[in-house]
C-alpha cells in the first residue's frame, strides 16, 4: 500500500505475524522452526524456515482458532492492573484514563484524517469486500460483512462508491460508526522499538501475534489502529504526537491498539490452501437453457419479494408501507433532490401513485417538498433527518432478524448466488432502459 505505507514497514510486520504463526501450532505438533530472517540480502526471500522434530508445544497455540482483531465498540469495562501486567512482557499497556483520553484523540484523528485523503481512503477502498460474495472471492481483504452491514449495503448506504466518496451519507454514516468505536476504548497498547529495521519490524509481529494470543486467553479484545504511525506526509502531526506521548528520543512507535471488552466476532476470511490451485470442476453436465428454468427463477423471486416485503412492514411505523420505504431509501442512496416524475420512472409507478405516496411521507415529516430551482411548476423531494432515522431504525431492527437467518441457512450458498442476481438485475434494468428510450 504505497500511500499508507510507503516504507513496507506494516506490511513487514504482518510478515513477522505470518512466521510467528507459523511457528506456534508447529510447535504444538512438535517440530521446532528456526528462522533464517533475509539469509540472501534485504531483496531476497523474507525467511527461511527450517523444521526439525522435537518442539516444544507453545501453550499460546491453543488459543490460535479463537484470535480476533476485534473492531468493534468495547464494554465500558476497565482493563485491570493484574490483566495489563501480563500483558506488558510484549507491549506497554496503557489504562489510565489521562493517556487513554489523549490516546482516543490521537487514533481517532489519525483515522478520520486518512479516511478523508482521497488517494489514502481509495487505497483502503480497493481492498475491502463487500458481502460475503466478494469475501468469499477475495478473502485476502478488508472483510465487510455480517447482518448490519450486509443490510446497509441492501438499503445502498454501504457500497464502494459511497465509501469513495465524503459527501455521501454512506461515507458520513461509516464515520459515526468509527467515530462512536474509537470512543468506546477504556484501554490501549503500544509497541515501540530503539531501531526501526526489517528484523525489528518482523520482531514486532511476532510479538504482536503472542500479544493478541495472550489477550484471548485471558478474555479481552484486541484490535490495532496504528494510522498515527504512518509515515506519509500529512499524517506528520499525528505521529508526532503518538511519539511524543510513547516513545523516547531514538525510538520508532511501530504499533498501537484498543484494548478492552468487545463481543464475539467471526473469524476472518482466509484463503484456503487449495485455493490457489483449485480445478474446475469438471463433473457438472450442460447448463439448463431452456426458457422454463427462467419462469421458475422469476417465480422464486416474486415469491421472495411477497416474504420479504411482509418482513419489512411488520417493522415500520403504521401506516408507513414498502413502497414508502423504497422512496425514503432511493432518496437515502444519494438521489436525493429528485421530481415526482422522476421517483415515478425510476419506480415504474404512475405519477399521480407517485405523488400520493410523497404527500404520505411529507405528513409524516419524512421528506421535505421544495420549489424546482430549475422549473417553478414542479417539486423536489429531500429526505429530512427523521426520514434518515426511520431508515436506520428500520435497517438496525431488520439486522437483528437477519442474525438469526445466518446462523439458520447457507451463507456460503447465498453468497455464491448474490452475484448472479445482481447481473440479472443489471441486465432487465438495462433493457428497461432500452425499452424506454425507443417509445
Amino acid at each position: 500500500m504505497p500511500h499508507t505505507d510507503p516504507f513496507d514497514r506494516q506490511i513487514t510486520i504482518g510478515l513477522g505475524c505470518f512466521l510467528e504463526q507459523t511457528r506456534i501450532p508447529a510447535s504444538a505438533d512438535g517440530y521446532d522452526v528456526t528462522l533464517d530472517l533475509y539469509p540472501e540480502g534485504p531483496d531476497g526471500p523474507v525467511a527461511r524456515a527450517t523444521f526439525a522434530k522435537g518442539g516444544n508445544p507453545d501453550p499460546l497455540a491453543a488459543h490460535i482458532m479463537n484470535r480476533r482483531s476485534v473492531k468493534e465498540a468495547f464494554a465500558n469495562t476497565p482493563v485491570s492492573g493484574e490483566k495489563a501486567e501480563k500483558l506488558r512482557q510484549y507491549c506497554e499497556v496503557h489504562i489510565d484514563q489521562p493517556t487513554v483520553n489523549l490516546l482516543i484523540d490521537i487514533t481517532w484523528q489519525a483515522q478520520r484524517l486518512e479516511m478523508n485523503i482521497p488517494r489514502t481512503m481509495q487505497e483502503s477502498v480497493e481492498w475491502m469486500r463487500f458481502g460475503k460474495a466478494e469475501i468469499n472471492a477475495s478473502p485476502d481483504g478488508i472483510a465487510l460483512g455480517g447482518p448490519l452491514l450486509e443490510s446497509m449495503m441492501l438499503a445502498g448506504i454501504l457500497s464502494r462508491e459511497a465509501q469513495s466518496d465524503p459527501k455521501s451519507q454512506g461515507f458520513k454514516e461509516g464515520v459515526k460508526v468509527w467515530e462512536q468505536m474509537f470512543a468506546a476504548t477504556p484501554a490501549f497498547v503500544s509497541m515501540t522499538t530503539d531501531g526501526n529495521t526489517r528484523k525489528d519490524q518482523i520482531e514486532v509481529g511476532a510479538r504482536w501475534v503472542r500479544l493478541n494470543l495472550t489477550t484471548t486467553a485471558l478474555g479481552l479484545s484486541l484490535h490495532p489502529i496504528s494510522q498515527a504511525a504512518q509515515e506519509y506526509e500529512e499524517m506528520k502531526p499525528h505521529f508526532n504526537a503518538a511519539h511524543d506521548l510513547l516513545a523516547q528520543d531514538g525510538q520508532t512507535v511501530q504499533m498501537l491498539g484498543r484494548l478492552g471488552y468487545g463481543p464475539n466476532t467471526p473469524r476472518a476470511p482466509r484463503w484456503h490452501w487449495r485455493q490457489s490451485c483449485a480445478m474446475a470442476d469438471q463433473t457438472k453436465g450442460p447448463p439448463d437453457t431452456s426458457p422454463f428454468l427462467l419462469f421458475e427463477v422469476f417465480t422464486e423471486i416474486g415469491i421472495l419479494e411477497q416474504l420479504s416485503r411482509a418482513l419489512l412492514e411488520a417493522r415500520l411505523p403504521d401506516g408507513i408501507i414498502a413502497s414508502h420505504f423504497g422512496v425514503l431509501n432511493h432518496l437515502m442512496r444519494g438521489r436525493d433532490g429528485q421530481t415526482p416524475l422522476k421517483l415515478a420512472r425510476a419506480f415504474q409507478t404512475p405519477k399521480t401513485s407517485m405523488t400520493h405516496t410523497l404527500k404520505v411521507l411529507e405528513q409524516r415529516g419524512l421528506i421535505e417538498l421544495r420549489s424546482n430551482p430549475d422549473d417553478g411548476r414542479s417539486k423536489q423531494a429531500w429526505i429530512t433527518d427523521a426520514g434518515r432515522a426511520m431508515i436506520a431504525a428500520t435497517i438496525q431492527d431488520l439486522a437483528d432478524h437477519y442474525g438469526k437467518l445466518a446462523q439458520d441457512l447457507d451463507m456460503q450458498a447465498l453468497g455464491d448466488i448474490k452475484p448472479v442476481l445482481a447481473n440479472l438485475r443489471a441486465y432487465l434494468d438495462d433493457r428497461r432502459e432500452q425499452k424506454t428510450e425507443n417509445r
